[in-house]
């Protein structure tokens, strides 16, 4: 902040685009005045968490495997209302957020029209959304449409109006937001966005899915006619029991096994 004191009148000021705000208010027979330059955040900030800019291929590791129940939620990348995220931490959210860029990438959309920040990042904490934003129309995508992925929103305060403003204001962009459901399902949120968005709940692997990670296929029909094996029952009983006792977790379920347990423990802030 600079603090000017014009005598007896007010100088003609021009704005220019390093100069935020001005604000003039009367003392006396003085006027001070002050100046909030313009912050303008690096590019470099939220370069390392869109690897697509400079390698579509990167996002073959950060995919992971696609899961059959939340299709409806890839596709909703299509429509324009705001989509939303749901589900305790390490339930996949991310990684379906992943899925969606893979599949615009893959739709021929241009890499640098899509964005994606995860919130929790320190180096973000001083930023804001409308800082985080205007850093990436300005220097990566001025005219086109954006596709904006944003990771655990709930980290920014007041993301409700600013997201609401946007969509009002028909902006060309299409906004996926992720967060905890401890955070979210909050009346000021409900209330903000009713009309403007999908929400979506995840969870962890049913048991269904769990197989499929362990790369276990099983047609549903045999099972009906009860038409399976010895061998394969066995290898369902087990299934079962390592997933009552390790939950559904999708990290957890792909992780080595000496570290499953450590990493679970961690997710229940558990010693």
């Amino acid at each position: 902040m600079v603090y000017i004191i014009i005598l007896n009148r007010i100088h003609h000021v021009t704005l220019n685009r390093n100069i935020h705000r001005i604000d003039v208010t009367p003392k006396r027979n003085n006027y001070i005045v002050d100046v909030t330059p313009k912050r303008n955040m690096e590019l470099k900030k939220i370069v390392e968490w869109n690897p697509w800019w400079e390698n579509i291929s990167s996002l073959d590791k950060l995919k992971g495997i696609e899961r059959e129940s939340y299709k409806e939620i890839v596709k909703s990348i299509a429509i324009k209302e705001i989509t939303i995220i749901l589900g305790v931490r390490r339930s996949g959210k991310s990684t379906l957020m992943y899925q969606m860029i893979y599949h615009l990438l893959e739709k021929g959309i241009n890499a640098k029209q899509i964005l994606f920040v995860n919130l929790e990042d320190v180096t973000l904490a001083k930023d804001t959304l409308d800082e985080i934003y205007q850093c990436y129309r300005e220097n990566l995508n001025p005219e086109q449409k954006a596709y904006i992925f944003l990771d655990e929103i709930q980290r920014k305060e007041h993301w409700e109006s600013w997201l609401r403003k946007k969509y009002d204001l028909k902006t060309d962009d299409k906004f996926v937001i992720s967060g905890s459901c401890s955070y979210l399902l909050r009346k000021e949120y409900a209330t903000l966005l009713t009309g403007r968005n999908l929400t979506f709940e995840i969870y962890p692997l049913s048991f269904k899915e769990f197989l499929v990670f362990k790369n276990v296929y099983i047609e549903q029909k045999n099972i009906k006619k009860e038409i399976i094996t010895e061998k394969t029952k066995t290898i369902i009983i087990n299934m079962l029991k390592e997933y009552i006792e390790q939950g559904g977790f999708p990290e957890i379920v792909l992780k080595e096994e000496q570290y499953k347990s450590k990493i679970l423990k961690q997710y229940f802030g558990c010693d």
